[in-house]
């Protein structure tokens, strides 16, 4: 491998301080030129992409495409399929982290097609499919990413590598978490430790354990909850807006569960800060359920129909961020709170009608008998007194 390429990948994948990274940074920053002049494509196309993938992961997307634009123009299939396939792997990352995850399942068709088509490694088919199933699962295209998490495990199977069989492990577990399949993902994950003998990438690790934290809150353990929770928090690999995502619900469950619904709408209130640049829509419903949940609990009734009804829109923009059959597979729960809260408004207003109908007819109760007891008075009182007036002009 050429000291460039090394020192492009190590910015991409190695654990450094940011010091260390930015002088690696500037360092490739400053031979590109050079390698302009020389007509080194090839070189050129690598320090680009991974100057690209190093941007998008700092969350400067409008520096990270130009760069990504030169690297797929210079990318040559023919010269070299592996770059090739790694530039359109970056374009599909770029797509999933500004939040437009139909563009990222177009990149990740794109490089399925092509890691099929020719020689290449068999990481490279594997990863097609793991990408393109994730990028499906943003979109809540639940089937389809099934069916490429399963030929990704397969593939990795067929390697008999830990490594990839890790990676897709880790990606089957969460695709199956986030369409609901907590048994599923559970699955997948028992497997993968069975014949994990090896080590897997700090990012399959992550996963692993976002797995182990929604297992740990449905059996109501908490402590396995909260320090897993905290990990995910301080873990790098775990930085994009989905993630954040998925973290902040688990910390928000968490303090609903210990009852401080108070911390619980500050957390909640963060994810909801990132849903704007959430490519995962499954994730943001499932947020946007979960801060009606905790509004609800503080009472706050106006804000959580607000919230439902800013959802729903969300869902009918047409973004791809947030399509409306995910988001009404994940908030039967807020309509059931909906109607619930609908109900009890209801019977408050039955009980107040029947208040005042009752103390309506007490009222003309009391009415009559003071008519009737004044009228009967009257009659027993002017018959004595005429008599007694009678008497007295008699006199």
């Amino acid at each position: 491998m050429h000291p460039i390429e090394r020192l492009g990948w190590s910015i991409c994948a190695d654990p450094m301080t940011p010091g260390e990274r930015g002088e690696r940074v500037e360092v490739l920053r400053g031979v590109r030129e050079g390698l302009r002049e020389r007509g080194e494509r090839r070189l050129l196309c690598h320090v680009q992409m991974c100057l690209a993938v190093h941007e998008t992961f700092r969350g400067e997307p409008e520096v990270a495409r130009p760069l990504l634009d030169e690297a797929l123009a210079l990318a040559d299939p023919d010269a070299d399929r592996t770059q090739f396939l790694s530039v359109l792997q970056t374009e599909g990352t770029y797509w999933l982290h500004v939040g437009n995850a139909a563009r990222a399942v177009e990149a990740c068709l794109r490089m399925v097609r092509e890691a099929d088509r020719g020689e290449v490694r068999r990481s490279f088919q594997i990863k097609s499919r793991l990408n393109l199933a994730y990028a499906l699962s943003c979109l809540g295209e639940v089937d389809g990413a099934r069916r490429f998490c399963q030929e990704g495990m397969d593939l990795a199977r067929q390697t008999g590598e830990v490594r990839r069989l890790g990676e897709a492990a880790a990606i089957t577990a969460v695709c199956l978490l986030d369409a609901g399949d907590l048994p599923g993902a559970v699955a997948v994950l028992a497997e993968a430790r069975a014949w994990r003998g090896g080590d897997v990438d700090a990012r399959a690790r992550a996963l692993f354990g976002a797995v182990d934290v929604a297992a740990a809150l449905v059996a109501e353990d908490w402590e396995t909850a909260r320090v897993g929770t905290d990990t995910l928090l301080d873990s790098d690999h775990m930085g994009a807006p989905d993630d954040r995502i998925l973290v902040f619900g688990f910390r928000t469950r968490l303090l609903l569960a210990g009852g401080d619904a108070a911390a619980a709408l500050e957390w909640s209130d963060r994810a909801h800060a990132l849903a704007e640049r959430a490519a995962h829509g499954p994730r943001v419903a499932a947020s946007s359920a979960l801060r009606v949940r905790v509004l609800h609990r503080l009472g706050r009734v106006d804000d959580m129909f607000a919230e439902v009804d800013r959802a729903a829109r969300l869902s009918g923009a047409g973004s791809g961020r947030l399509l409306w059959h995910t988001l009404a597979a994940r908030l039967d729960e807020l309509h059931h709170l909906r109607e619930v809260e609908l109900e009890a408004t209801n019977a408050a207003l039955r009980r107040l009608h029947r208040k005042e109908a009752e103390e309506r007819a007490r009222a003309e109760a009391a009415a009559r008998s003071r008519h009737l007891f004044l009228s009967s008075m009257s009659h027993e009182m002017r018959t004595p007194l005429t008599g007694v007036l009678g008497a007295l002009g008699l006199i």
